[in-house]
């Protein structure tokens, strides 16, 4: 697992939901607060129905069970200049969709 300089890791294709007057998250199989104040300045995540890179704080996704031990590796992270350094790999049903 990569993170940036920052600390920051980003995860493909989040999506998010609103229950009531709370914007949720789907993202790497699980349904999570969506952190408006601490995303990544480059993350364009702040709607229900907007899909795209969540770019959150490392302890934050570990703090939420994001990082599993042994699971699919959906994490990425940012270099300077915005050329990402991992490719992402296969999520053969590792993820809500």
């Amino acid at each position: 697992m990569a993170e940036d300089r920052w600390g920051y890791l980003w995860f493909e294709d989040a999506r998010v939901v609103q229950e009531r007057l709370r914007l949720l998250c789907v993202v790497a199989g699980r349904i999570v607060p969506l952190p408006v104040v601490i995303l990544h300045p480059d993350c364009r995540l702040a709607a229900a129905g907007d899909v795209g890179r969540l770019g959150v704080p490392r302890w934050w996704a570990e703090e939420r069970g994001l990082l599993l031990a042994g699971g699919p590796t959906v994490a990425r992270w940012a270099a300077p200049g915005g050329e990402d350094a991992l490719s992402r790999e296969s999520l053969e049903g590792g993820v809500v969709a």
